[in-house]
């Protein structure tokens, strides 16, 4: 801190006291983390660090921290530095411009099953609807329009709590949990000797996934961990696991942006071409028959919104090339609408991600009845009527060949960290945690050459 004095502070915002105290804080941690760093630690997460894959940092922070440090390299790429979070999505092979999704039409004709409100509850809610809006137009904190209208948008008591048969919930919601599933395949992966970052970890406003005993009510235990850390996004520990393959997410913005808001929209992208990933390797354990539906019928909704509107897009993975399937599909008006095919990120990863507009309601159409019926036909329609039955029989599928495994040799599968991100992951070390993976990917090796059916990459 020894050149404070010739920084440009803004003290209304950042009180010098408060600066200095957090400068402080921050060296205290980085002492720590070098300390940690030395002694055994799991090799992942200090290469999640140096890569940094890590949640991102709110406007505030960043502007905090630019404040303490003007030449700041705060080791992520953080969805505020648009221009090179956008590159970091064409990395991943993320189309920035819509493309015509050929099964839109069909999801757009799906019925919801769900209980409809009374004549009294609709005029209950409406009223709350027009009270928290007029709350949070006045107020420019972002939390209050997250904790009123977006909660409102899902009618999360009658969607999500009463949203099942029997009254047992399918689907559940997460508020601002960040997702520390294993990173997506990116080109930037190559580059990492020469200091190449990822994007950050996906970390939604609010998200919407399946309950994951629905999905799989036997044989949980039996999936390799690996497996288990792309169906449960929010990392481990009971409250994390109880939510798997998430489906929407939604990011709320202050009243002053607007829902084409560029930092918004790219955080969509984040989260819908990770989720997909995610799914795309389950399905693919599932089998053949179970992969073509994923690309078929698979998809991933996001929103953005503020106080005077809300914007939904649909996601969607496609192979990439001249392998793609429906690229040629008529929109809306009846003219072809094509996404250029993309070069494959590696070899053995087909996909690239493209997506749709599906939605939009801007400041009279911004109503509770627009809204919460189009969020119904996702979460309702979409969610828990079709897509919660395709992942129900990937899991089923997948449950039993680790089941099976399981019982032959008495352990699960043997599949090393990293697999399900080609090769992506922490350099070798001699630490305990490298030694295990190493062990691991021996067992593989050795599982793979006594398998008699050629070229299965895991699993049968």
């Amino acid at each position: 801190m020894e050149n404070s004095q010739q920084m440009d502070w803004d003290p209304s915002i950042f009180p010098r006291g408060r600066i200095e105290s957090l400068s402080r804080t921050l060296e205290d941690t980085e002492s720590d983390v070098a300390s940690s760093v030395a002694s055994s630690e799991d090799p992942r997460e200090v290469w999640y660090r140096d890569i940094g894959y890590l949640p991102p940092l709110d406007e505030f922070t960043v502007q905090l921290l630019e404040q303490i440090n003007s030449d700041l390299s705060v080791g992520r790429i953080n969805p505020t530095d648009i221009e090179k979070f956008q590159e970091g999505l064409e990395d991943r092979n993320v189309a920035l411009d819509p493309s015509t999704d050929p099964y839109l039409l069909s999801l757009k004709g799906l019925t919801s099953t769900a209980a409809q409100e009374t004549q009294e509850e609709k005029a209950r809610c409406d009223h709350a609807w027009k009270l928290d809006l007029e709350k949070s137009i006045h107020d420019p904190d972002e939390p209050v329009f997250r904790h009123t209208i977006m909660m409102s948008m899902i009618d999360r008591h009658r969607l999500i709590y009463s949203g099942g048969d029997d009254n047992q919930r399918v689907i559940d919601f997460a508020v601002e949990r960040p997702w520390t599933c294993p990173p997506m395949p990116t080109r930037v992966s190559k580059d990492l000797q020469s200091d190449g970052k990822f994007l950050t970890q996906p970390k939604p406003d609010l998200a919407i996934a399946f309950c994951r005993n629905h999905l799989f009510p036997k044989h949980w235990q039996s999936l390799p961990q690996a497996t288990r850390d792309i169906v449960c996004y929010e990392g481990r520990g009971k409250t994390k696991t109880a939510r798997a393959f998430h489906f929407m997410t939604v990011e709320g913005k202050q009243p002053y942006k607007t829902v084409d808001d560029n930092i918004a929209l790219s955080q969509c992208l984040n989260n819908a071409s990770q989720s997909l990933h995610n799914m795309y390797e389950f399905f693919k354990e599932a089998g053949e028959e179970h992969l073509d539906i994923f690309f078929d019928r698979v998809r991933f909704f996001s929103a953005v919104s503020t106080t005077r509107g809300v914007k939904i897009r649909i996601h969607r993975a496609c192979r990439v090339g001249g392998h793609r399937d429906g690229i040629t599909a008529p929109d809306a008006a009846g003219q072809a609408n094509p996404s250029p095919g993309m070069d494959p990120i590696f070899m053995d990863y087909p996909l690239q991600f493209e997506y749709d507009d599906y939605f939009r309601a801007d400041n009279t159409e911004f109503t509770r009845d627009n809204v919460v019926r189009t969020f119904e036909h996702i979460l309702v329609g979409y969610g828990i009527q079709v897509l919660s039955k395709c992942l129900r029989d990937a899991a089923d599928a997948v449950t039993e060949k680790c089941h099976n495994y399981f019982e032959e040799h008495n352990q699960r599968v043997p599949l090393p960290d990293g697999c399900y991100s080609h090769g992506q992951g922490p350099p070798p070390t001699r630490s305990r945690a490298s030694l295990a993976s190493q062990q691991s990917r021996e067992s593989t090796i050795a599982f793979e050459q006594s398998n008699t059916t050629p070229k299965r990459r895991r699993y049968n």
